[in-house]
């Protein structure tokens, strides 16, 4: 069965789940559940684009609705995994800087 976004209760269930994934990727800072929401509006996209016969006059509002899951998830997902690259960057330069003072506390002894 083929869904619709002009079922209100279709709609709430997916701005909750895009909405819902966004939230907690940018409460955890892991770029995974961005992903997932992005991949939820990819696969929805493809679905409504390859359906449009059966879709006629609600084609258009699925297609900008997909359009605006799949925008707000992308930017999400990289500002996510901006940080998350940053943060891994910053923990393998102290952890280099640490491990070398170590070695010559070691030395020292």
């Amino acid at each position: 069965m083929l869904y619709n976004f002009e079922n209100r209760t279709i709609l709430i269930v997916a701005i909750v789940f895009v909405i819902g994934l966004n939230i907690i990727s940018n409460i955890r800072k892991q770029a995974a559940f961005s992903l997932i929401a992005t991949l939820f509006a990819l696969g929805s996209l493809y679905v409504h684009v390859e359906q449009k016969e059966l879709l006629d006059d609600a084609y258009l509002f699925n297609m900008i609705t997909d359009m605006v899951f799949l925008g707000i998830s992308m930017i999400n997902l990289m500002i996510i995994d901006e940080i998350e690259t940053r943060r891994a960057v910053i923990k393998n330069v102290f952890g280099n800087r640490y491990s070398k003072k170590r070695k010559k506390v070691a030395e020292k002894e």
